[in-house]
């Protein structure tokens, strides 16, 4: 929670050349994002009263100690780094962010059950947020996530995590809130630098003699 426009990441993180650094930002409606201070921007958009950036970062060989993120207009708002290693940085996102679900109640429904990753130990990563200038907690989260980070006070977000050791469906994931407010949740999951995709024929094996040769 901070005053003015600026979001400043004083990180702590011992960044390798090659880690990726995912930044998810939470604001009341008045504070879209305009500088993301080296960092690509995922998604961008607007869910009832609350503002959701999320952008990514590969780590170069020499990075700052903080980042920056400029908002149009000074409000509440939150925001969370996660470090990650290992993910395919020339195809970060497995799954992008979906899932623009807005709950008016304590209890979201069950998110994209039908979502799903085409390769091998990729990384999801389920986000929430409220636009709220009291204390708003989440918990009893479902499908084995486990909590990253959570900001409780003002406009709160939380992260949830989860490793995915096999292609398919994330699997349908809900999370309760001890407020009823108007607030968000969403899924994306991460590329891993070793995944493996699902097959695909080989279009190069062609019986050319009409044999009926087995591949």
């Amino acid at each position: 929670i901070f005053s003015g426009t600026d979001l400043v990441f004083n990180h702590g993180f011992t960044l390798q050349e090659n880690d990726v650094i995912v930044f998810v930002g939470n604001s009341n409606a008045n504070g879209v994002i305009t500088g993301f201070d080296g960092f690509t921007s995922e998604l961008s958009t607007t869910y009832a009263t609350s503002v959701l950036d999320v952008a990514y970062k590969v780590a170069g060989n020499s990075e700052p100690s903080s980042y920056t993120f400029t908002y149009d207009a000074s409000d509440r708002r939150s925001g969370a780094l996660l470090q990650l290693r290992g993910v395919n940085t020339s195809n970060v996102f497995d799954l992008t962010p979906l899932g623009s679900n807005v709950f008016e109640d304590t209890d979201s429904t069950p998110l994209s059950a039908s979502a799903s990753v085409t390769t091998s130990d990729s990384f999801a990563v389920f986000a929430t947020g409220i636009d709220s200038g009291s204390i708003a907690n989440y918990s009893s989260v479902t499908n084995g996530f486990t909590v990253a980070t959570s900001q409780v006070n003002g406009n709160g977000q939380a992260l949830f995590t989860k490793s995915l050791s096999s292609q398919g469906a994330i699997g349908a994931t809900q999370v309760s809130l001890d407020a009823s407010r108007e607030w968000y949740a969403l899924l994306f999951s991460l590329r891993s630098s070793t995944s493996t995709p699902d097959p695909t024929p080989d279009a190069s094996l062609t019986d050319i003699d009409g044999d009926n040769d087995v591949f």
